[in-house]
């Protein structure tokens, strides 16, 4: 028996695992309420785009758990709040993250 993933499955797949790496990265109990229809995921290059750096500073800033990601299939995804959360933390820190 092989499942089919629709669409619609995918991005609500994809929706609860954003939620759940922000929760974690953010060290927050975790809750099992749906992800909200909100959750907007991005690639490394809008990452790249949104920060203006380079790929490798945005692989490193993941490897470095300063900004938490998701992999579904083989696309890395950030959450749009995720990245929020990280300007937020670096604007505190002086930017010298």
């Amino acid at each position: 028996m092989t499942a089919v993933l629709t669409p619609d499955k995918l991005a609500h797949a994809q929706k609860l695992i954003a939620e759940l790496a922000i929760t974690l990265a953010a060290e927050q109990p975790f809750t099992t309420e749906p992800a909200t229809a909100t959750t907007e995921l991005l690639t490394i290059e809008d990452v790249m785009r949104r920060l203006n750096v380079s790929r490798w500073s945005v692989y490193r800033l993941l490897n470095d758990n300063q900004i938490a990601s998701v992999k579904i299939g083989a696309r890395r995804l950030v959450a749009v709040s995720e990245l929020h959360r990280f300007i937020r933390e670096s604007q505190r820190h002086g930017g010298s993250r």
